[in-house]
């Protein structure tokens, strides 16, 4: 299963099983067809020997790998430090990324690498305020995606809705 989400200056709307049609935030797009199998398997490998070291938030030690490139975000300072270059093999995925979405490739200058092993739970998050644009792809699996405006609001928000990745 190969999915995409990334938030940018559009908007779109899909339809639902009963010929619905809820309204996503402003500037999410969702492509699941954006890679096939195989990109994805070659994907999947290349990333297998990539060094990857457990993610840091603050003092806490999250229950996953990563591996940052062209920067990477230091959250004990809040800010962007110099990471090593985007590798060979995401600047395919990284043009094909840009070009769906009608976006320059430069304007994806950080690639994050996260490896969420079975089971690990991700709760709610918000990514860094230092892009315009934010495009993740989802390989090996399926997940659960789950959106909320920020800040939360009390209660049960008619505005969260998931995403089956």
């Amino acid at each position: 299963m190969v999915t995409t989400t990334t938030t940018q200056a559009m908007s779109t709307s899909s339809a639902d099983l009963f010929g619905g049609s809820p309204q996503w935030p402003s500037g999410l797009v969702y492509a699941p067809d954006l890679i096939d199998a195989d990109e994805e398997s070659g994907l999947l490998l290349a990333i297998r020997d990539t060094p990857m070291h457990d993610a840091q938030y603050y003092q806490y030690t999250a229950k996953r790998r990563v591996a940052s490139f062209g920067s990477s975000y230091d959250f004990a300072a809040r800010t962007l430090r110099a990471a090593d270059p985007i590798p060979e093999f995401l600047l395919p995925l990284r043009r094909r990324v840009a070009e769906r979405f009608s976006v320059h490739e430069e304007a994806f200058e950080q690639a994050l690498i996260t490896e969420y092993r079975p089971g690990t739970p991700l709760g709610w998050h918000r990514d860094a305020l230092n892009y315009d644009v934010v495009a993740g792809v989802s390989l090996g699996g399926r997940c659960r995606f789950r959106f909320r405006p920020y800040p939360p609001r009390g209660g049960r928000d008619p505005s969260t809705f998931t995403l089956e990745l």
